[in-house]
Order: structure tokens, then C-alpha cells, then sequence
């Protein structure tokens, strides 16, 4: 653990660190023994220390040495918010990693991307970099290693606003460490499901989970530990008493963090407690005390890290606005907007269709209604400047100036009203982005339900007119819920994506293949009668049973069977034809194509 001095001197601090790396340069010991005895914590001094390490001809030598000294610069760095700095170390030690043939130690360096993607914003790479380390720490059975990437992936869906699904992976997390007897991770897993719980607004049950979490950190300290979790559920109990309007018990908990949190220099943790405590004094009338706190937490925490900075921007906003100090409310406001809509564009590819629609919604509303205040904001700044010229002067000089203000307000309020006109057109392309979301399935790229009956409609309007046949197959996976039991439905997502491409390359250009829910898919066949169909749902089914679908957890052999109808005058009809069809076939074993019966002649 790390030793806690208190407010040590500037002089004695230099001294302490000198002492320890001279140390370090003469003695035999293990590089990390020195680190850990390093007195002055700043990340100044440990990244000083690390790289005058690098610099030793013994670290030059050491392969391993030198990927653990970079892993441990880039998680400062990324913790002191210098993710850049801390990409560029990983990148570094991913070289030397594959150059000394550690797996093991390359599937920290991945882990350890993706927590920086993740703190940056960028969460479906830093989801896709957990599920690359997972794979190799499997591969090495490296149950350590695992521990921690289950644990990223539950965070990585909190950052998605998925909590969830972060639950899911947060409770592996806390049962591999309680059968690992790992309490520092168990204790971290829990502070996570707190957070989690505050997302769904289980507030009273995310305060016990973070107390829980407090309460490990207090029986694995020792006097001198400063111990980051504690700080951080610390941090996590004060927010959550915020939430909960018990604002005297939430100020009493952040300044007991406060002063820890300077010493460890971690970012993330101490703009969070700064902005609950200006939150906290804002709710309390405050509006004096609590700007300078929320501006500090701004400072530290910029706008790299958009979950944090969003609440801060906008609580700023909502500050000035108490304040009358409308263009600097203006100013925050229109940050809040941007950054916004970026946080919502790196988020899109990690959210469910479902979601992902609403989402966007919500967001046009929001971006609508601020600009609405913002153009309130302008109008009144207008109207203030046109009162104060109409009582200026004398009358020629008052008539002259209020003519000039009169242009002015009219060619700003021609910009704005330009302004807005365009700001509704881009929302306008953007909600024909969500209806275009909405007719693909998020997870294989297919055309979903909706999509489907659209396409349906126009190939029946066809056939009255034409008189060409049309046939559709009705496909369900063979046994798939035990393999979504079994390995999670991380791997049965794996499954079906391959699934999706195997039916599409297998299809002609004017087919259609669509998800149609869970592990279900229907083919369309314009154009196509029966027999014809038959062939071709034939050819799909030894497509997809060619070979095994390869997945983080191995391979599996997968099948499918299809039940298969004629289209009349009714597609509802015939899905239901279909989907009897699909029953007997399951029923005769699965991996089968049947025939549905045909309905029996008009008189």
C-alpha cells in the first residue's frame, strides 16, 4: 500500500524521494519495493521515479521489467487524466510484450486500453479491447487477470448506461474474488453494483452497497494506508446521500475524503467530490461557494472524461443562471449541448436498439429545449439593450443611437433565427438517422421486424399485380438457450452475429433475411415459389451447420431448422403456417427444413 504523510513539506518531500532513489540505484532490491517507498505520492514523483528506472541498464535487459514499469506509468497517467501519454506507454510496453512472448502480460496491456478508452469517452473499443484481454487470460487460465477484465467489462456498461448488464458482470466479479478469497476486488465489485444501483435509482440500496464497500476497505487498511477505494466509496457514499437530500451527512462525508483524495492526485475521484460539494452548496443557496468548486472540478477534469464533465457543465450553467449572469449560463449551455451530442455519438454502437431510439429522442427534445433558452437568453439581452438606448441622450443623439440598436437587434436576431433554422435541420437529419436505427437490429446488422412489414406490403402489392409467387422460412437455432445458459449471453450475441452472416452471404441479391427476435430468423423470398424456396432454405441450412462458430469460450457445432410457407393474400398467415412447420421439425430432432401446410382453395 501506499504510506500517507500529511501535508509533508516541499523540502522534505525532495529529500524523501532522493533518499529512495539513490537507494534504489545502489541496492539489490526488486524495482518495486522502492516504488512502493517512495514518500511523495504526487504522480510527478512516481512518474520521475519510473522513468529514471527505464533508464538503469538491469531495467534495459529486462523485458519484463520494462512492461511492468510502463503498465504502472500508464495507469498514473491515465488516473492523473493524460490518456494520450498513457496510449503511447501501452503501446510501448504491447512491443516489448510481444518481443518477450508474455501473453499473459499482453492481456493486461489490453485491459489496461481499455480502461483508458473507457475513461476517454470510448466505449465500444474499450468493450472490444476487455473481450480481447478476457480471451487471452482464458487462454492462460489466469483466473487474476479475469478477475479484474469482468470487473472492467461491468464498469465499461456503466459507462453505456447499461447498468444491467453491468450487473451481470459486476456479480461474476464478486463471486470469482469471494472464490479466489481476493477481498480488495470483492470490495471494488461492490462499490460498482452501488453505482449501478444509483443508475436504475435504487438509491437506498446503492448507499448500503457503498458502505458495505467502505466497510472492506476499513478492515483491510492498516494507520498508514492510503487506501484509494475507501477515498472512492467515500466520494460514492457522499453522492449518494446527495441524491437522497440528506445534504449535511452528504458535506460531512466529501470533506472527509477531500483531503485524501488531494494527496492520491487522482483526477476522476477528486473532481467528483468537488462537484457534489458545489452541488451541494448550490442546492443549499450557495451559489457563491458552490462556483468556485465546480469551476476547480471542471479544471481538473476538462472535458475528456464526458460522464463527469456533462453534470459539471450543466450544473455551472444552472448556477450562473441563479446568479443573472446570462452569457456565461449561455456559454455552458452551449457546451453542454456539444458535448452532449458527442458523448451520445461514442455511446450509440454500446446501446440496445430499444434504447438507443428513445435515447436519441430524448436528446432532440433536450437540444431543442436549449436552444429555445438560448435564444430566451438573446432576446432578453436585446431587449435590455434596446430599453437602455430608447432613454439615452438627448433626442436627436437618443434617435440615432436607437436606430443603430434597432439594426444591430434586427440583423442578430436575422443570425440567430438563421442559427436555429439550421441547428433544426441537423436535428431533423439526425431523427432520420433514428428511424433508420430503428428498422436494423443492433446486434447482427439485420433488418428487424418493423423493417420487415414495410418490405412485406410492397412485395404483396407486387403479386396482385403480377401474379408472382412468394415464399418465406421461418429459422430457429438448434439448442441455443443452453448455450446462452451456459456461457452468458456475451457468447450467444458471438453466436447469432455469425449466424446473421452466413444466412446473408447465402441469400440472393432480391432475398431478405430479418432478426426476428432472439434466436429466431425469417428469410423472404419474392418471387420465389415453394419448391424453389425449399432449395434455397436447404442451402441455408448447410450453410450455417458447415462449420463450427468460433467464440471467446471455443467453438461451437450449431444447426438450425426452418419451417417454410407459400405466401397468399395474408403474410401473417403464412408466418403462421411457417411456425408449425418449424414445430414439427423441432420436434422430429431440429436441423431440418419443413413444409408448412398449404390453406385449403377459395371457392
Amino acid at each position: 500500500m501506499a504510506l500517507f504523510i500529511r501535508n509533508p513539506s516541499k523540502h522534505l518531500r525532495v529529500i524523501a524521494f532522493l533518499a529512495c532513489f539513490a537507494a534504489s540505484m545502489t541496492a539489490s532490491s526488486n524495482w518495486e519495493q522502492d516504488f512502493n517507498a517512495i514518500a511523495d505520492r504526487s504522480p510527478e514523483s512516481l512518474l520521475h521515479f519510473l522513468d529514471e528506472t527505464l533508464r538503469q541498464q538491469d531495467y534495459l535487459n529486462d523485458l519484463e521489467a520494462q512492461i511492468e514499469i510502463r503498465l504502472r506509468k500508464a495507469k498514473i497517467l491515465r488516473d492523473s487524466a493524460a490518456y494520450e501519454q498513457a496510449l503511447a506507454e501501452l503501446t510501448a510496453a504491447d512491443i516489448v510484450a510481444k518481443k518477450a512472448l508474455r501473453s499473459d502480460l499482453q492481456a493486461e496491456i489490453i485491459l489496461t486500453r481499455g480502461t483508458v478508452k473507457g475513461e476517454m469517452g470510448q466505449v465500444p473499443d474499450a468493450i472490444d479491447d476487455f473481450h480481447a484481454a478476457r480471451k487471452l487470460a482464458n487462454a492462460e487460465d489466469n483466473k487474476d487477470l479475469e478477475l479484474n477484465i469482468l470487473n472492467a467489462l461491468g464498469v465499461a456498461y456503466l459507462y453505456a448506461r447499461n447498468p444491467e448488464r453491468a450487473i451481470e458482470y459486476l456479480k461474476q466479479t464478486q463471486s470469482l474474488a469471494q472464490q479466489l478469497g481476493n477481498k480488495e476486488r470483492e470490495l471494488v465489485a461492490l462499490g460498482n453494483i452501488g453505482t449501478a444501483l444509483a443508475d436504475m435509482n435504487e438509491t437506498e440500496a446503492s448507499l448500503k452497497a457503498h458502505r458495505q464497500a467502505y466497510a472492506l476497505t476499513q478492515a483491510l487498511a492498516t494507520e498508514q494506508d492510503l487506501n484509494p477505494q475507501s477515498v472512492y466509496q467515500l466520494a460514492n457514499i457522499c453522492s449518494r446521500l446527495f441524491d437522497l437530500n440528506r445534504l449535511d451527512q452528504a458535506e460531512l462525508e466529501c470533506n472527509q475524503a477531500l483531503e485524501p483524495a488531494e494527496a492520491m492526485g487522482h483526477v476522476r475521484i477528486l473532481s467528483g467530490i468537488l462537484m457534489t460539494l458545489g452541488k451541494i452548496k448550490f442546492q443549499q443557496g450557495q451559489e457563491a461557494q458552490a462556483m468556485p468548486l465546480l469551476e476547480r472540478a471542471l479544471s481538473l477534469v476538462g472535458t475528456s472524461t464526458p460522464t463527469i464533465s456533462l453534470p459539471l457543465i450543466e450544473t455551472l450553467a444552472s448556477v450562473y443562471s441563479n446568479l443573472d449572469k446570462s452569457k456565461q449560463a449561455a456559454t455552458y449551455w452551449k457546451q453542454a449541448i456539444e458535448l452532449q451530442r458527442s458523448l451520445e455519438q461514442r455511446e450509440r454502437a454500446a446501446l440496445t436498439e430499444e434504447l438507443e431510439v428513445r435515447y436519441e429522442v430524448e436528446r432532440r427534445d433536450r437540444d431543442i429545449e436549449l436552444l429555445q433558452l438560448n435564444a430566451q437568453l438573446r432576446e432578453a439581452e436585446l431587449k435590455n439593450r434596446d430599453r437602455q438606448l430608447f432613454f439615452a441622450g438627448g433626442l436627436l443623439i437618443a434617435s440615432v443611437l436607437l436606430m443603430a440598436a434597432l439594426w444591430r437587434g434586427y440583423t442578430d436576431k436575422r443570425k440567430l433565427e438563421a442559427e436555429l433554422l439550421s441547428r433544426n435541420s441537423k436535428l431533423e437529419d439526425a431523427l432520420n438517422t433514428i428511424q433508420k436505427l430503428a428498422s436494423v437490429d443492433s446486434l447482427t446488422g439485420l433488418l428487424n421486424r418493423r423493417a420487415f412489414h414495410d418490405i412485406a406490403r410492397q412485395a404483396l402489392e407486387h403479386k396482385r399485380r403480377t401474379d408472382t409467387p412468394i415464399s418465406l422460412a421461418l429459422g430457429d437455432v438448434d439448442k441455443f438457450k443452453q448455450i446462452n445458459d451456459s456461457y452468458g449471453h456475451a457468447v450467444g450475441d458471438e453466436v447469432l452475429t455469425e449466424i446473421a452472416s452466413r444466412l446473408t452471404n447465402s441469400l440472393r441479391g432480391t432475398d431478405v433475411v430479418v432478426r426476428w427476435g432472439g434466436e429466431e430468423f425469417l428469410c423472404f423470398f419474392p418471387t420465389t415459389d415453394i419448391k424453389a424456396a425449399m432449395t434455397l432454405a436447404e442451402k441455408l441450412r448447410l450453410a450455417v451447420n458447415a462449420y463450427p462458430v468460433s467464440t471467446a469460450f471455443g467453438e461451437f457445432n450449431v444447426s438450425i431448422t426452418f419451417g417454410l410457407a407459400q405466401v397468399d393474400d395474408d403474410v401473417q398467415d403464412a408466418i403462421r403456417r411457417a411456425d408449425k412447420a418449424l414445430y414439427d421439425g423441432k420436434h422430429m430432432g431440429g436441423n431440418v427444413c419443413r413444409l408448412g401446410v398449404a390453406p385449403p382453395p377459395q371457392e
